[in-house]
């Protein structure tokens, strides 16, 4: 079976106009034969991998006060959402008199 892959996320994250085939053998994400490496299936904005599942514990690891479960997108949108959770629940600003400071 012939798999045909969109790189939608891809063009629009770095701002590339058209995907030819030439850049998409550059970019190791087909062969010459025309046939996807499986990065190419990965980075791919819709494909048949599982993703990932997000989660914030509470407590402990039997309460989970948020989660998120992305799957069968681009690794690039996989990432993307993972910094956004990891920025929501774990980075935060402090105001010190004038100043104000992003924590880690």
């Amino acid at each position: 079976m012939h798999q045909i892959y969109t790189f939608l996320f891809l063009k629009k994250l770095y701002s590339i106009e058209k995907l030819t085939p030439d850049l998409l053998i550059t970019l190791g994400l087909r062969e010459k034969n025309g046939k996807y490496t499986n990065a190419g299936a990965l980075f791919a904005g819709e494909n048949d991998y599982r993703g990932i599942d997000l989660v914030k514990f509470g407590d402990n690891i039997n309460v989970m006060l948020d989660r998120a479960q992305i799957e069968k997108v681009s690794v690039l949108k996989l990432c993307q959402d993972a910094l956004q959770k990891y920025r929501q629940y774990y980075q935060n600003e402090v105001i010190d008199g004038a100043y104000r400071r992003k924590n880690e």
